[in-house]
C-alpha cells in the first residue's frame, strides 16, 4: 500500500541576532549543524509517498530560505537516514555535500548558493529529492 501525503507550513520564529556571552564570544547551538545565523529556512512544504511494504517514505522537501548575511555561499541543513537524489534552487540543480554521520545530530547537508543570491535579503526555494532508509 502507498499513500500520498502532503504537507505545508510556515516557521514563525526567525533568528534574527546573535546572543554574546559575556567575553563578546558567540553562543553556539550545539544541537544543530544549520548556519542558523547566515541563512534560514522560513517556510517547509513537505510531500511524501508512503510506501508500508518497504517502510520508506519517498518525495520533496522544499524550504523557502532567507539570507540573512551578504556573501553567504552555503545553508546547512540537519537529515538523518536520508538518500538525497538532488538539490535545486529556484528550479536549477546545485551541488550538495551531505557530512560524516554524528550519532548525536544525524548528517549536515551543505547546500551552494548562487553568487546572485549571496546578498542578504534574498530568498529563494531549495527543493529536496530524497528517501528514507527501511531503518530510518
Amino acid at each position: 500500500m502507498i499513500i500520498f501525503f502532503c504537507f505545508v507550513g510556515q516557521s514563525k520564529h526567525i533568528i534574527k541576532t546573535r546572543k554574546m556571552t559575556k567575553n563578546g564570544a558567540s553562543r553556539r547551538d550545539r544541537s544543530t549543524f544549520a548556519n542558523y545565523t547566515a541563512a534560514v529556512s522560513t517556510k517547509l512544504h513537505l510531500e511524501w509517498t508512503l510506501n508500508f511494504e518497504t517502510r520508506t517514505i519517498s518525495g520533496y522537501a522544499i524550504h523557502t530560505v532567507k539570507v540573512l548575511q551578504q556573501g553567504t555561499s552555503t545553508v546547512v541543513f540537519d537529515s538523518s537516514k536520508l538518500h538525497i537524489v538532488d538539490v535545486s534552487i529556484d528550479g536549477n540543480p546545485v551541488s550538495f555535500a551531505v557530512g560524516e554521520v554524528s550519532p548525536a545530530l544525524g548528517s549536515s547537508v551543505t547546500v551552494s548558493i548562487p553568487e546572485p543570491l549571496r546578498k542578504a535579503g534574498a530568498q529563494f526555494d531549495v527543493v529536496f529529492e530524497y528517501s528514507t532508509y527501511p531503518q530510518a
